[in-house]
C-alpha cells in the first residue's frame, strides 16, 4: 500500500453477516480495492459479483498475496482467532468479528501476536461508533443526567439461525450472551469503565435447537455501585425488536433504540411547571383523578444526524484510517479481550450460581 495505491482489503467469510461488511466495503468505492475469500468458492464469487471485487480461491491465497494489505474476518467464532493469527503473521492488518475468541487464552494469544507483528488488530464492536451510543456518552460525560446509578438493556425476539454452526456450543462459545450480549458489555465498558462484579442466570430453555443458552439475564456492578442489567432472549414469541437501552441518573435519564435517529432525554419538571400549578389549584379529589394524565417528567429529543445507527459503515471507515495512519482503531484487540473476559465471568457466575469479581475470574480462567 502506498499513498497512490488504495489499500487492498479481503473479506474472509462470505456468509450472512459477511454481507453486512461487504456492503460497507462496497460503499467505500475507489477508496479501497476489494477481495473476497470463503470456505465455499461459490459464495466468494457471488460476493464479488454483488459487492464489486475480485475472488481468491482460498484464504491462504489471500494471505500470501502482497496486493492484500488487510483482512476482515467474519467466520464462525471458533475459527476466527486462528485465521487472525495467520493473517497478522503474514503481515496483514485485521478487523475481526466479535467475539475476539471463544476462550481467554486464544484471545490473549492473538492480542500478543498483533503486538509482535506491529499490525492493527481491530474488533468489530461497531456499536461504539454508533452516533446514538456516542451521543449518550456525551450526555453522561457532560453530567446532563448527573451521576449514573442504573443502566437497563433489553433485547428479545424469535431467532432462527440460517447457519447451523450458530446452534452449536463448541463453534459459538456459548449462546446469546457471547453472540449478542458482548456488544452491550462493550457499550457499558465504553460508558462506565470496568465492572467490579458480574452475575448471570439462565431462564428455562425454550428452544432446544440451541446448545448454548437461548436467554440470559446478567447484572454488572461498576465503581460507585452503578448497576447494569442485560436481559436477552432468542426465544421470544414476537418479532425481534431493536435493543432498548435506558441510562438513569440522579438528574434524569436517557433512552435509546437502534431503530430511530434520536435519544430521549427525561428530566424532572421544574417547580414552576404548569402541571404543578394546576394540581395546586384543584381540589384534592379532582387532582388525584387527573394526575395520571399530567406529565411526570420533561422529555426532549436529542437528534443524531448520522443515519449509520449501529455504526457498520463507521467501523470500516475507522479501520481504513487506522491502517493508513498507524493510529489505534476505535476498538483494538485489547478491548475485545476485556469484553470477552466479562462474558466468560458471566458464564462462570451462571454455572456457580454466585456473583464473581473480575479478579476472581482472572485467577480461575487460567
Amino acid at each position: 500500500m502506498t499513498a497512490e495505491t488504495p489499500p487492498g482489503i479481503c473479506l474472509i467469510g462470505c456468509g450472512w453477516w459477511g454481507a453486512v461488511h461487504a456492503l460497507a466495503l462496497k460503499r467505500q468505492g475507489r477508496r479501497i480495492r476489494r477481495y473476497y475469500a470463503s470456505r465455499n468458492i461459490e459464495h466468494a464469487r457471488d460476493f464479488a459479483q454483488r459487492f464489486d471485487g475480485q475472488v481468491f480461491e482460498s484464504a491462504d491465497d489471500a494471505l500470501a498475496d502482497p496486493a492484500v494489505d488487510a483482512v476482515v474476518i467474519a467466520l464462525p467464532h471458533d475459527l476466527q482467532t486462528d485465521m487472525a493469527e495467520r493473517a497478522l503473521r503474514a503481515g496483514k492488518h485485521v478487523l475481526i468479528e466479535k467475539p475476539l475468541a471463544v476462550d481467554l487464552s486464544s484471545a490473549e494469544r492473538v492480542v500478543r501476536v498483533a503486538k509482535e507483528s506491529g499490525r492493527c488488530l481491530a474488533v468489530a464492536e461497531e456499536y461504539r461508533l454508533s452516533p446514538l451510543v456516542q451521543a449518550a456518552q456525551a450526555l453522561i460525560r457532560e453530567g446532563v443526567i448527573g451521576r449514573v446509578v442504573w443502566v437497563n438493556i433489553a433485547a428479545a425476539g424469535a431467532h432462527r439461525p440460517v447457519q447451523h454452526w450458530k446452534n452449536q456450543r463448541a463453534s459459538m462459545g456459548g449462546g446469546v450472551l457471547i453472540d449478542v450480549g458482548v456488544h452491550y458489555i462493550d457499550i457499558l465498558r465504553f460508558w462506565l469503565g470496568e465492572p467490579e462484579l458480574v452475575w448471570a442466570t439462565y431462564p428455562p430453555q425454550l428452544n432446544e435447537q440451541f446448545e448454548g443458552e437461548d436467554s440470559v439475564v446478567a447484572m454488572l456492578r461498576f465503581e460507585g455501585g452503578v448497576v447494569a442489567t442485560i436481559a436477552l432472549s432468542w426465544s421470544s414469541h414476537r418479532s425481534p425488536s431493536a435493543p432498548h437501552i435506558e441510562v438513569s441518573g440522579e438528574l434524569g435519564s436517557v433512552e435509546l433504540r437502534f431503530d430511530r435517529p434520536f435519544l430521549l432525554h427525561y428530566a424532572p419538571l421544574p417547580r414552576h411547571h404548569w402541571s404543578h400549578d394546576l394540581k395546586g389549584a384543584l381540589p384534592w379529589r379532582v387532582s388525584s383523578r387527573i394526575s395520571r394524565f399530567l406529565p411526570k417528567a420533561g422529555k426532549r429529543r436529542v437528534q443524531v444526524r448520522n443515519q449509520d445507527l449501529i455504526g457498520s459503515e463507521a467501523l470500516i471507515d475507522d479501520f481504513i484510517e487506522a491502517i493508513a495512519t498507524g493510529r489505534a482503531p476505535a476498538v483494538p484487540g485489547v478491548e475485545g479481550l476485556e469484553d470477552l473476559r466479562v462474558v466468560l465471568a458471566a458464564y462462570q457466575a451462571a454455572e456457580t450460581g454466585v456473583p464473581i469479581t473480575l479478579e476472581r475470574a482472572l485467577r480461575t480462567s487460567r
